[in-house]
C-alpha cells in the first residue's frame, strides 16, 4: 500500500534544510537535489507534469521502499463523500 508523506516530513527524515527544483539540461527533466547534514548530495524524483500550485507530497511504494525511491507528485485535495449511507 502507498505511503504519502509530506514534503516537511521528508525533508525532516533526510537531514535536509531544503530542496531545490532543478531541470537537466540535456534530458529537460526535473529532479529534487538537497544536501543532508553529512554534505552529501540527496536526489529525487519528480512527476514530470508537476504543478507547484497544486498540493505536492511524497509517495513511497510501501513501508519497505527506501526513503530515495520515492517520487514528488501532486495530490488531489479530499472531497466529502457525496452521499452517506
Amino acid at each position: 500500500m502507498a505511503i504519502f508523506i509530506t514534503i516537511e516530513e521528508l525533508k525532516t527524515k533526510l537531514n535536509i534544510n531544503h530542496l531545490d527544483v532543478v531541470e537537466n539540461p540535456k534530458t529537460s527533466k526535473l529532479f529534487a537535489v538537497g544536501i543532508n547534514s553529512k554534505s552529501e548530495e540527496i536526489i529525487l524524483r519528480i512527476e514530470q507534469e508537476i504543478d507547484f500550485d497544486l498540493p505536492v507530497k511524497y509517495i513511497l511504494e510501501d513501508a519497505e521502499t527506501a526513503l530515495t525511491e520515492g517520487c514528488i507528485i501532486n495530490v488531489k485535495p479530499t472531497k466529502p463523500p457525496v452521499h452517506r449511507f
